[in-house]
């Protein structure tokens, strides 16, 4: 391989460089839509220390804005937020040819079965009550869902 390279004199440091480093693994991109920063930034800090990319949005709207311009590899979404209802947020995503197989998470303070079962209904891999799920406990639901580990 070193031989190949080496035939090639006009090839571009920059090139040369990229064709002997290592691959670069990136980091798992997560979309937090969730109008509640304390809470958002709370579980945002563990899922950072834990080697993902985390962006979030504090309202629905900004959500799917902040979606369709980078798609993720999966949502954390509340229920209750300004501007557009987590549900309709999640019934956007399902309908969106580019988001639709985005795995969504819903993580709300509202654990009433009937919430549940619709947020299932409509597509949530999981529904996490917030005062029952650690930020430790949602990363490890995250590396389950997204079944790998992430990059360091």
């Amino acid at each position: 391989m070193n031989e190949l390279v080496a035939s090639l004199p006009q090839a571009e440091p920059a090139l040369l460089a990229w064709w002997a480093a290592p691959s670069v693994k990136r980091k798992p991109l997560l979309v937090m839509i969730e109008d509640d920063v304390a809470i958002a930034e709370m579980y945002r800090l563990q899922l950072r220390a834990d080697g993902y990319d985390v962006e979030m949005a504090a309202d629905g709207k900004r959500g799917l804005a902040l979606l369709r311009r980078r798609p993720a590899d999966l949502v954390l979404l509340d229920i209750r937020l300004p501007e557009l209802h987590g549900f309709q947020v999640l019934e956007q995503i399902r309908a969106d040819a580019t988001l639709g197989g985005i795995p969504v998470v819903v993580l709300s303070n509202f654990g009433d079965p009937g919430l549940i079962a619709q947020g299932r209904r409509l597509g949530a891999r999981a529904y996490l009550i917030k005062s029952d799920t650690t930020p430790a406990q949602l990363s490890a639901v995250v590396r389950r869902m997204l079944g790998a580990e992430p990059a360091d």
